[in-house]
């Protein structure tokens, strides 16, 4: 009888061994569409000259869907009895059909949401191509993001609206308590929560601190925010990567976390700090980033 982990087994090698590069460069290229460092780039950049709420919300779902999914990962990969290293679902996967279908439904007319639905399906495709992995790996991390964009978007949004009533530094609470306790469930993912606690602490001291409004300011300023942004992000990170060498073993989930929060800190309190400082001497008088 074949192992249910490994049913389609027949189309995932056939998928994996294309090598036209007809079909290898634009898989490639899709799978661009997945990586951490594309939502590093997409998410600042959207909290920053866009829309706050709804970039900080991408961010939010993006690190717990991740952490979910490696906790799902884990679990499934020994009940089927896979190798040390290797992994039954796509986390990264996971991430973006969480995200895809978010954003659609944040930013798209009603007649072009499907494309929610569509991407993930294409990045599966891509991932069985240059990854290969196992046909129910891959459909249950799809199925999981959507599950997790569901749950966002329905009961999710109650919840969220419950939130938004709380004091900031209520919310900084129960998201330190939520990230020590993502710690606590897997002791070597540390980069995670600190990715989720960041982004909400900065985020809450941003509303305590300071009214930035994205939209506000010339084209120019807002132009002007993106190197200046990943200008500071970039240096945190080399400084970052030094501390995590130098800490060695003993120290790195620590350091990780520390530089994890670090980041995800910056980009929500600390870049737009530096954008109403040096970009808009006006704030007083445009009404869109005054201090508190």
């Amino acid at each position: 009888m074949t192992d249910p982990a490994f049913f389609g087994d027949t189309i995932i090698n056939w998928l994996h061994g294309l090598d036209s590069l007809l079909v290898l460069l634009p898989a490639k290229f899709l799978l661009l569409l997945e990586q951490p460092a594309f939502y590093f780039i997409i998410l600042p950049i959207m909290y920053w000259c866009l829309d706050r709420s709804k970039a900080l919300r991408l961010a939010v779902l993006g690190s717990l869907g991740a952490f979910l999914g490696r906790s799902m990962d884990l679990s499934l990969s020994g009940y089927f009895g896979l190798p040390a290293g290797v992994s039954f679902l796509s986390l990264y996967l996971i991430a973006a059909a969480a995200m895809w279908l978010l954003a659609m439904n944040f930013f798209v007319r009603r007649r072009w949401q499907w494309l929610g639905f569509a991407m993930p399906l294409i990045l599966l495709l891509a991932e069985a191509v240059v990854h290969g992995g196992t046909l129910p790996g891959l459909l249950v991390s799809v199925l999981a993001g959507w599950g997790l964009a569901a749950v966002w978007l329905i009961p999710g949004r109650r919840f969220e609206l419950l939130l938004s009533r709380l004091h900031p530094r209520v919310k900084i609470s129960l998201a330190a308590l939520l990230a020590f306790g993502m710690n606590a469930v897997l002791l070597t993912e540390t980069g995670l929560p600190g990715l989720f606690f960041g982004a909400v602490l900065g985020a809450s001291l941003l509303d305590l601190r300071l009214v930035f409004k994205p939209a506000g300011g010339t084209l120019l300023q807002r132009l002007l925010r993106i190197p200046l942004g990943f200008g500071g992000l970039a240096l945190l990170y080399f400084i970052g990567d030094r501390l995590l060498v130098l800490g060695g073993d003993s120290l790195y989930p620590l350091v990780y976390f520390i530089f994890s929060t670090v980041l995800a800190f910056w980009c929500t309190f600390a870049a737009p700090w530096v954008f109403v400082r040096l970009l808009h001497s006006d704030q007083e008088k445009s009404g869109f980033c005054n201090t508190k």
